[in-house]
């Protein structure tokens, strides 16, 4: 029993540490960069999917209300064996908006990770240098990508971004102790960053260069993980 104790208390110390840490941060990076004077920055956005056919219509329409120029970035989803209307609703979606590209694949098994495998098929295929992550059951924000753009135009020489999530709540209990450990979470993120040791991130919400993700070999001695899309890379 002592030593349980002992060691929830060394717990509770580093979380607190890292949370009061995640407050005073300040982004600061590790060489200098000058920023870039070139507006071409342009995305492939990946999104894994698994029977959400009650939560795509309000991405889809969230992509399409995305304050973007669409010419300058592609939709990339994966299908990881729906049996629902998943991919009836996104067929019908891309034949009606054809401003936007939309490419649909179907998940091909090569580890215990539908998401490391979707991220790693979709690299495949995608046109872009800039990778962004999210999943099928939220709502983008209008600017999310002008806010990626700009990241990357005041750094250039970035490889990796970890982006905020918020979860929607309600006022009952469950709801308001689901959306404080979701903050929790994401201030010993922060924290983890601020002290350059990152340990994790939020996988609905990271962006990073196929060049880097080339260089560390994707996810190549961790595939045998069934989660960690967004920790191991």
């Amino acid at each position: 029993m002592f030593i349980i104790i002992v060691i929830s208390l060394g717990y509770l110390f580093v979380i607190l540490g890292l949370v009061l840490e995640g407050f005073t941060y300040k982004a600061r990076p590790h060489r200098a960069s000058k920023p870039s004077v070139s507006n071409d920055f342009s995305f492939s956005i990946i999104i894994n999917y698994r029977n959400e056919a009650q939560n795509l219509p309000a991405l889809l329409q969230s992509i399409t209300n995305l304050n973007y120029d669409y010419a300058k970035s592609e939709f990339i989803f994966i299908n990881d064996g729906s049996t629902d209307s998943s991919l009836n609703i996104l067929e019908s979606f891309k034949s009606v908006d054809d401003k936007i590209s939309i490419h649909l694949i179907n998940r091909k098994v090569k580890s215990a990770s539908a998401k490391k495998d979707g991220i790693t098929q979709a690299l495949e295929i995608a046109k872009h240098e800039h990778i962004i992550c999210t999943d099928a059951d939220v709502n983008l924000p209008q600017r999310w990508l002008m806010a990626y753009e700009k990241h990357y135009q005041l750094l250039p020489d970035l490889h990796f971004i970890a982006g905020p999530v918020e979860m929607t709540h309600s006022n009952n209990l469950l709801s308001q102790l689901q959306h404080s450990e979701m903050v929790a979470l994401q201030m010993t993120t922060l924290g983890g960053f601020s002290i350059r040791q990152p340990f994790m991130c939020n996988g609905a919400n990271m962006s990073f260069t196929k060049t880097a993700f080339k260089e560390v070999n994707g996810y190549l001695g961790n595939d045998h993980i069934s989660s960690g899309d967004d920790i191991f890379y």
